[in-house]
């Protein structure tokens, strides 16, 4: 069975946001401890409740990327900077 006509289904159901700016929206409360991903304007906000994490897994030689860098070779590169700096 194909679950993708579900899929559109339901999503078209989500409540959409008309704002092009975040901070018309209400995330959630001081309190909150569930998470949220929000879409608006084409830029994704991630929120993490209180007391959670937000983290970030690949398998298989997965890689993640802000622009053209790979984030998880920063800890290498920048102990190398530090190194460099300190000579």
């Amino acid at each position: 069975m194909r679950w993708w006509p579900f899929l559109a289904f339901f999503a078209s159901w989500l409540p959409c946001s008309q704002s092009a700016d975040i901070d018309d929206i209400t995330v959630a409360d001081p309190f909150e401890t569930r998470s949220r991903i929000i879409m608006v304007g084409g830029n994704i906000y991630m929120y993490a409740g209180v007391g959670r994490n937000i983290t970030f897994k690949t398998t298989g030689g997965g890689k993640i990327f802000v622009d053209d860098t790979d984030v998880s070779q920063l800890p290498d590169t920048v102990g190398w900077i530090g190194i460099q700096e300190s000579d």
